[in-house]
């Protein structure tokens, strides 16, 4: 799997946390954050179908566009490349409190990009 990060997270551990946690998500490598999510912490928007999931699941590339957190919240936005498609995604993050890089509930939004 390609992975091309954003420069947006140098500056921050916050920032950082929230790509990793981000290209985690999509590399099935969670194990890692087992104490940095809660337990019903996760939900994707919108319909994902079977096939879509399949695809998912054969990612070849991830590029991270940007990531971005303050207070309780955060933001990866990307693009993924899987079986010839392409997707725009962006996951939102609310954290336990403002201080902790602990995952309270995050939203994945995840689009076709349909060539025209």
């Amino acid at each position: 799997m390609q992975i091309e990060r954003s420069n947006t997270c140098n500056n921050s551990p916050k920032n950082r946390f929230v790509e990793e946690f981000t290209l985690a998500i999509f590399q099935e490598k969670l194990e890692n954050f087992k104490e940095q999510h809660t337990e019903q912490w996760f939900e994707i928007v919108g319909q994902v179908s079977t096939e879509l999931a399949d695809q998912i699941t054969e990612i070849q590339r991830i590029k991270i566009i940007s990531s971005i957190s303050h207070g309780k919240f955060g933001a990866c936005t990307g693009v993924l490349s899987a079986k010839q498609q392409t997707y725009s995604f962006v996951v939102h993050y609310e954290f336990v409190s403002t201080t902790k890089k602990v995952v309270d509930h995050a939203k994945l939004f995840l689009i076709e990009e349909k060539d025209n």
